[in-house]
């Protein structure tokens, strides 16, 4: 199944209607996971959420003081099979939100084509649920590097685990991330805004 548009506008109500479906969550972190974890917790009373990042850091702490539920973090890399399955390994829904924005091509190839396929590997191993968001205008053949391994991502995503759902926002923001914050900065500097 595909879905596009706005996270804000179909995100809430996509979890809302996946609360059967929980048990233990993964969620592969980036800015917006925490918002998806607070949605999922709030539609999934009792939930087991895992927030899998590179720096899991202080995420458990600031998601658990906020959600009724049972937080927990850990370190995983996509790109490494076995850290993606060690995580996994619990999971009944895996929400994936895996994507760089700056990089070599074979940065972007790694996490957001076969990172994506890890994700998705180690979550059909285990029987779960996956929820793949990737990017609007994903496309495997675009000139464009972004958007050719959002798009071989979503094909690798597909070929794993074809039950997944692949999300495609235009883009996904929030308090705390880098795209509104650099035109905030810009505006103080700039007379007019691009």
């Amino acid at each position: 199944m595909f879905i596009g548009g706005s996270l804000r506008d179909m995100g809430c109500r996509l979890l809302l209607q996946l609360s059967d479906l929980a048990a233990t969550v993964d969620v592969t972190y980036t800015q917006g996971g925490s918002y998806i974890a607070r949605a999922f917790a709030a539609a999934t009373p009792g939930v087991h959420i895992v927030l899998a990042s590179r720096n899991p850091g202080k995420l458990e702490t600031n998601l658990s003081k906020s959600v009724d539920a049972t937080v927990s973090a850990s370190s995983m890399d996509v790109t490494n099979i076995a850290s993606v399955r060690s995580v996994m390994k619990d999971a009944r829904t895996v929400i994936s939100l895996v994507g760089i924005l700056h990089g070599s091509v074979e940065r972007f190839e790694a996490v957001q084509w076969k990172g994506a396929e890890n994700v998705a590997t180690a979550a059909q191993e285990v029987g779960a649920k996956v929820i793949h968001f990737s990017a609007i205008g994903a496309d495997p053949s675009s000139p464009l590097v972004s958007p050719r391994t959002k798009g071989l991502g979503e094909q690798a995503v597909i070929n794993v685990s074809p039950t997944a759902t692949i999300i495609r926002p235009s883009l996904v923001f929030g308090p705390g991330d880098s795209f509104f914050s650099r035109f905030a900065t810009l505006s103080r500097f700039l007379p007019f805004m691009p």
